[in-house]
């Protein structure tokens, strides 16, 4: 369905907005905020959504609900700081808190990312090459070996050894930019 609303499908985002509303009115719920300030909650945490949907990536079952919760969290913080008379200053200085801490969050998300498309690009190209190519590149590129002391290591010469390292390089690098590209139509 995601697909379909980042693909400008008038009824899948009927659908997605639908189901959304319903977690986020939950979790407004959840938060014991009136009727009122829970409709208004999910109205503007949906504006976010629409707005971000292309950038929302997919890392594994529920990341999607925290997702809008973050959305939903944020929203509520921004409202709660944009009221003059705030009745509760402890509740204006825990959003702005948690903002940083979503905020970290976030980075740490789009990190671990990183390191899990990394570490699949590897697996991939691991796949591909021989045995002593990948070994080389794990001594010199993974444990800092010197090409001496991998060369040794693998009974090789150290330009064949430095020369599988960049073949290996090379394939992991062609290995992230292709799975990257093919991401790019989806956001």
């Amino acid at each position: 369905m995601l697909n379909r609303v980042r693909s400008g499908d008038d009824r899948a985002w009927s659908d997605f907005a639908r189901k959304a509303a319903a977690i986020l009115s939950q979790w407004a719920r959840w938060k014991r905020l009136e009727a009122a300030d829970a409709d208004d909650l999910t109205h503007e945490a949906l504006l976010v959504v629409i707005s971000k949907i292309h950038s929302f990536k997919h890392s594994g079952r529920g990341s999607f609900r925290a997702w809008l919760r973050a959305i939903a969290w944020r929203c509520l913080c921004e409202a709660q700081n944009d009221k003059e008379n705030l009745a509760r200053p402890e509740l204006a200085e825990r959003c702005l808190r948690t903002e940083d801490q979503i905020t970290d969050l976030e980075e740490e998300f789009d990190r671990l990312q990183q390191i899990e498309l990394l570490r699949s690009c590897m697996l991939s190209v691991q796949r591909r090459v021989r045995k002593q190519s990948w070994d080389a590149f794990q001594l010199l590129a993974i444990k800092g070996l010197t090409g001496s002391a991998a060369a040794q290591q693998l009974h090789l010469q150290i330009d064949a050894v430095h020369a599988a390292k960049a073949r290996v390089q090379k394939l992991l690098s062609a290995e992230i930019r292709r799975r990257q590209n093919h991401r790019l139509p989806e956001h």
